[in-house]
């Protein structure tokens, strides 16, 4: 990709995350308002049984674990004491990976 497409590349993606920033936060409503449910921080993954099967790769999985730390799992829970996801070999999702000592998860 020559020069000029990198810098329009460069452009459109900082004027798509400036829209995105822009716009209002709560996309969706949420919290127990709307009958949604609550899991409370802990230092452990907790556990979901799914209504519906949620595809994934290949397989479909019935139950999901949430992280403390933002990230979804299958199958198992995360070892929170691990830092790297990488090095526990397990199907994740963890797009919003982060340290956590604290909050609350509604869904």
């Amino acid at each position: 990709m020559g020069w000029p497409r990198r810098r329009i590349l460069c452009v459109f993606l900082l004027l798509l995350c400036d829209f995105i920033i822009s716009v209002d936060a709560a996309l969706f409503n949420y919290g127990t308002g709307t009958d949604d449910q609550v899991i409370e921080y802990s230092k452990e993954s907790s556990a979901l049984a799914l209504i519906q099967a949620f595809p994934y790769f290949t397989e479909g999985q019935n139950d999901v674990f949430i992280s403390p730390n933002g990230a979804i799992s299958f199958g198992q829970g995360l070892d929170e004491s691990t830092p790297s996801i990488e090095s526990q070999g397990k199907s994740a999702i963890a797009v919003l990976y982060a340290p956590a000592s604290d909050g609350t998860i509604y869904y």
